[in-house]
């Protein structure tokens, strides 16, 4: 991923945050309430992975769990189409479903069980888990990165696609990404969202919130 590549991600996942939550990427990574912060984070990367076979659809008023202010209405037949199933999220997620289902499942099925964005995101992010909180070598690797990435943004007061790439979040991701084996059939979006989740929340408080089974979904998304 080159820089100018990885600068535009990082700018789409902070217009991402505005039209799904009408608040800036510092405000909803950078919140106090870190369990919330990984939701919210998280939930824009179920919708980054559902994009092409789903709607948006406008709420009346925001999610109670999430707060999102738009909800994503899947439509089945796309997931069918030979043109969207060449596309990176089809890829990312036909390897979700291989990794928590069993052979005979279909890819269409896998997406409908789990329900909404925030759901596709637990999967996700049960997966980055595996590498993240129980592979030493990988999360030594990660956490050698994002060490380097925090001190060079010690001073940064907020958190905008300038200052991750001024702290080395570009390095971070490439190391994320030759450490977990799904960010590398992902989109840069979805690994600038990961950079932007772990430079704020940290490994450690990631991996309590899947300990502590935040990942599982409601069904409000």
């Amino acid at each position: 991923m080159q820089p100018a590549q990885f600068s535009t991600a990082l700018r789409q996942v902070d217009y991402l945050c505005l039209l799904e939550y009408r608040a800036t990427m510092d405000e909803v990574a950078c919140q106090s309430n870190r369990p919330r912060a990984v939701g919210q984070m998280g939930r824009l990367i179920g919708v980054m992975l559902k994009e092409p076979f789903a709607e948006p659809i406008n709420l009346p008023v925001p999610s109670p769990v999430s707060n999102a202010r738009r909800a994503w209405k899947l439509d089945e037949s796309k997931l069918n189409q030979a043109a969207k199933r060449r596309t990176w999220q089809y890829k990312a997620i036909a390897q979700l479903k291989q990794e928590f289902y069993q052979a005979s499942s279909t890819v269409p099925q896998f997406v409908i069980d789990q329900k909404n964005e925030r759901g596709l995101f637990g999967r996700f992010a049960l997966s980055l888990g595996r590498y993240l909180c129980n592979n030493t070598k990988a999360r030594k690797n990660v956490e050698q990165a994002l060490k380097a990435a925090r001190k060079g943004g010690v001073s940064v007061p907020t958190i905008t696609p300038e200052s991750i790439v001024g702290a080395g979040g570009m390095a971070l991701g490439a190391v994320l990404v030759q450490n977990i084996p799904l960010l590398g059939l992902v989109g840069a979006p979805v690994i600038a969202a990961v950079v932007v989740i772990l430079y704020t929340v940290g490994i450690d408080a990631f991996c309590t919130w899947l300990a502590e089974g935040l990942y599982l979904d409601p069904k409000d998304g």
